[in-house]
């Protein structure tokens, strides 16, 4: 900056200096006589008393110009006080000069072709597949606790009525030897009377030959004065005697369990006991049914139907076996073959281009949406057969063109045709119920699982029907009192024969009453 403050002064000190030269000419031209010329001349004069430098342009030739002014030394003093102040000057403070910039020179702009680039597509993400979610299983509605008015007897009270009946056995048989007099005397007759004892202990029936060969030994032991029975001996009275001793040998058979008669098909062993109180009742553990008659009568059995003893349905035999299979695994699609148990041998055969052998009691599942092609020999010299399978159930079975495979759906009807109350239970996932006096049938490709609440609160119970057509029956299992299902047939529940006979409800008369009545019906 200081160098472009000199460079202004310096400039001006040469414009003056040309223009003085100019003013000294055109005072040479014109010869100015002016009193102010001449004392302006004058005055020049007096003040250039030296010679100085020529300047001008190429140097004044004014001859009045002899002395001061002397321009060297004013400029010297001039720039030496411009310096001076200068120096002195303050410096600016954050105000940089502007100076012009010029632009920058860039290459010329040539645009080059660029590459065309196309958007890219955005992929979309599928989701793997999941597994069906699991069925949740549906529990059946619960049932109500099988109405009785009767219990199970424990160990010790079954242990206990053993004794009374054994020792009323024995009791009666005492009775008729004491009746017998000195008949007893007699080998043969002491024989047969120690074979009774025995049958006692063990807890056998009193059979007829047993009597039959006792009255022959006694009217033998009579012709022998020293054997024969007391005079007078009423034989009216020594049948009455046998018959008791009879019902009292029969009701210790039964509570041990030595009927088979008894305690099967829908019929129960019922012994009638003095020693318990009136329509007391009880069910032992081998199925034998206790009546208290209150000291009426003596001990008397009989073979009667057990669900007209208790007054309702109660299960005979074996119950439908409950079924450990799982449920969430049970077909409910595609095709399943089977080669039921009664077959009892193992059935060969072609799916595809695979050959299998299925044993007896087994089965195998073939996945829907395919299609299946079945190819075996039906066995001697009925040659092969060939089947295209839809879905549902196949079972390998005879025909009297050999072997053979037949389409077979499952049925199942529930019975509760002998309750007054209703049933509910679950068809493979699906809640039903069957009302009082009702049955109700339930038909599909594939095995159907019943599964049911038993009335006690507990765990469900689940049976597998697999038959074309069966039936189930609500009733009573005797070994608990709870609800369970049972094959149909004898064991279903009829009307009672005392309301048959006299049109009269059992349910308005005791069950003593009700129970003697059927005796003479059924008694062996």
């Amino acid at each position: 900056m200081r160098c472009f403050q000199v460079f202004g002064v310096l400039s001006g000190v040469l414009l003056f200096n040309q223009l003085l030269s100019g003013y000294h000419a055109v005072g040479q031209q014109y010869d100015i006589q002016s009193s102010r010329g001449i004392e302006f001349d004058n005055r020049i004069q007096t003040r250039s008393t030296r010679p100085g430098p020529q300047w001008g342009n190429g140097g004044s030739t004014n001859p009045y110009y002899d002395g001061e002014p002397n321009p060297g030394k004013d400029l010297a003093d001039f720039f030496k006080a411009l310096d001076s102040a200068i120096k002195n000057s303050p410096k600016p403070q954050n105000n940089p000069p502007q100076y012009y910039q010029p632009p920058p020179q860039y290459p010329q702009y040539r645009p080059q072709p660029q590459p065309s680039y196309s958007r890219p597509v955005e992929r979309v993400v599928t989701p793997k597949s999941n597994p069906k979610p699991p069925e949740k299983k549906l529990a059946a509605k619960p049932n109500a606790k099988a109405p009785q008015d009767w219990s199970l007897a424990s160990t010790a009270e079954t242990q206990l009525l053993n004794k009374v009946v054994e020792q009323a056995a024995n009791d009666k048989l005492d009775e008729l030897s004491k009746t017998l007099g000195n008949a007893t005397k007699d080998k043969e007759v002491a024989k047969i009377l120690e074979e009774g004892k025995e049958k006692i202990k063990k807890g056998e029936k009193l059979d007829a030959d047993w009597q039959t060969r006792l009255a022959d030994a006694v009217n033998k032991a009579s012709t022998n004065p020293d054997t024969q029975m007391p005079a007078g001996t009423d034989s009216k009275k020594l049948s009455e005697m046998a018959t008791q001793l009879k019902d009292t040998m029969d009701s210790n058979a039964f509570l041990k369990g030595n009927n088979q008669s008894g305690n099967n098909g829908g019929m129960s062993n019922v012994i009638f006991v003095p020693v318990l109180p009136t329509d007391d009742l009880l069910i032992t553990p081998n199925g034998t049914i206790i009546i208290g008659t209150g000291g009426e009568g003596g001990m008397q059995s009989a073979v009667l139907s057990t669900s007209e003893v208790l007054g309702m349905p109660i299960g005979a035999g074996q119950p439908e076996p409950e079924s450990t299979a799982d449920f969430s695994k049970r077909v409910k699609s595609g095709v399943l073959l089977t080669n039921p148990a009664e077959n009892s041998v193992e059935i060969n055969y072609v799916l595809g281009n695979n050959s299998y052998s299925m044993k007896a009691g087994y089965t195998q599942t073939l996945a829907e949406g395919q299609k299946w092609i079945i190819k075996f020999n039906r066995g001697e010299s009925f040659g092969q057969a060939q089947y295209t399978l839809e879905d549902g159930t196949y079972a390998f079975g005879t025909s009297d063109k050999g072997w053979e495979l037949y389409k077979s759906g499952v049925s199942v009807t529930i019975d509760n045709s002998a309750n007054d109350v209703s049933f509910f239970y679950n068809i493979d996932n699906t809640q039903e119920e069957v009302g009082p006096g009702q049955t109700k049938t339930h038909k599909s490709l594939y095995p159907i699982f019943v599964r049911f609440d038993r009335g006690d609160g507990g765990k469900e119970m689940q049976k597998k029907v697999s038959k074309a057509s069966h039936t189930l029956q609500v009733a009573v299992d005797p070994k608990d009192g709870y609800w369970n299902l049972y094959p149909a047939g004898p064991s279903q529940a009829a009307p009672s024969a005392l309301e048959a006979l006299t049109g009269e409800s059992a349910k308005t008369k005791s069950r003593l009453a009700r129970l003697r009545g059927l005796i003479p019906q059924t008694a062996n």
